[in-house]
């Protein structure tokens, strides 16, 4: 249904005007409260090549990924102490459809959920 709508979205004003995307950016934003492990357990193997001062304790640590396709941001809320906020945005060319476009964001998704697992 997402995919029909944003197609829907698109269409009108691409026709409307004649034009075509060279260009797509898909980005999407969630807070979360882990379960089970703290913000510093998630994020302190990100920290150990900072090698912090004795006297630094760390509290979390975040991280931006720039990559070629776009980038991933893991950071605290600033609305909730407890929660993490992640952004992932993804860029496309302008002949990917939206259907691919939607798929590789949830596959996004799905690797960055797992990133704490494989630092731990």
């Amino acid at each position: 249904m997402l995919t029909q709508l944003l197609e829907s979205c698109w269409k009108a004003p691409t026709e409307a005007v004649g034009i075509e995307a060279s260009r797509h950016e898909l980005q999407i934003g969630m807070s979360f409260i882990p379960e089970g492990k703290s913000q510093k357990d998630i994020t302190k193997n990100f920290a150990e090549p900072w090698r912090l001062r004795p006297g630094d304790e760390l509290g979390m640590c975040g991280v931006i990924l720039y990559t070629a396709n776009g980038t991933f941001v893991v950071d605290r809320t600033a609305a909730d102490p407890q929660a993490m906020f992640a952004k992932i945005v993804h860029c496309f060319d302008g002949k990917t459809t939206f259907a691919e476009m939607l798929k590789k964001l949830y596959e996004d998704e799905l690797w960055l959920a797992d990133v704490p697992r494989i630092g731990a």
